[in-house]
């Protein structure tokens, strides 16, 4: 399983698509560290800090989401398309490891790229706005409930449920992947429902009850911080709805790979 993983991450990694993926992260974070700057000495924006600006940047989550989500539908299909998989398939390794490696470099790819994300808006808002400290006091409302901690803490929550929600997509991204073979339908019907499913949902959530408990009602837990959570939902009970999704999403992909003719 070892060498799996580490051919895997030499595949990735030697790629130069993977590390323009990486510069154009940082670049959008500076870039919009500038435009910020540059609006709030005009006195057109809100006065902004290091770590205002870390939050707000964390809805730039959406690009690095996109590149999860590339690496997700091609990791699989494009294998079969160049005809190397029937190769890999040659060694002495099971299928589902096979598998599983491939989920695990896409689970921790999504996982680099986001920390990637934060690491470059924490020095970019320090450069622009200046370095204060993580400690000061912040206030968030959750489930009604109001809460005061320190914006390290409230920065690491927003961090991590970005990253779940980026996830939940990349993860489904690979699973069309291994199912249909195909990176152009993949990735085609991730991004449709990484761009509409919330709206698509909260439509039918405000109509029916049932559509609280649809995946992308509850995907992005962070509606739980800024308080658009729709009533009756939870987060301990949107994380596991989210868990649920997930695991029959990645079970049925690995059924159907198992018995899938991949040998193109």
């Amino acid at each position: 399983m070892k060498a799996l993983l580490m051919n895997e991450w030499i595949k990735l990694y030697k790629r130069r698509s993977t590390w323009l993926m990486f510069i154009l992260t940082i670049i959008v974070v500076a870039g919009f560290g500038w435009v910020n700057r540059t609006t709030e000495a005009l006195g057109v924006s809100v006065e902004m800090n290091q770590w205002t600006f870390v939050n707000s940047a964390m809805y730039i989550s959406s690009l690095v989401g996109l590149f999860s989500m590339i690496v997700a539908a091609r990791i699989v299909s494009q294998e079969v398309q160049w005809g190397t998989m029937k190769l890999m398939l040659l060694r002495p390794f099971a299928r589902w490891k096979f598998l599983l490696s491939k989920l695990l470099v896409v689970v921790f790819f999504s996982l680099i790229i986001m920390v990637l994300l934060v690491l470059t808006a924490i020095l970019v808002g320090g450069i622009f706005f200046g370095f204060s400290s993580p400690m000061e006091e912040a206030s968030w409302t959750m489930e009604g409930r109001e809460y005061t901690t320190s914006t390290l803490l409230l920065t690491t929550l927003t961090f991590l449920f970005k990253w779940l929600h980026m996830l939940t997509f990349s993860i489904i991204s690979f699973v069309l992947s291994a199912i249909t073979l195909s990176n152009a339908f993949s990735l085609g019907i991730s991004l449709f429902l990484f761009f509409t499913g919330s709206s698509l949902t909260f439509f039918l959530a405000a109509n029916y009850e049932w559509g609280k408990y649809i995946l992308f009602a509850n995907s992005d837990l962070t509606q739980y911080i800024n308080g658009a959570a729709l009533e009756g939902l939870t987060l301990v009970g949107s994380f596991v709805i989210v868990l649920i999704y997930l695991s029959l999403f990645l079970v049925s992909a690995f059924l159907v790979f198992q018995k899938r003719d991949v040998h193109a």
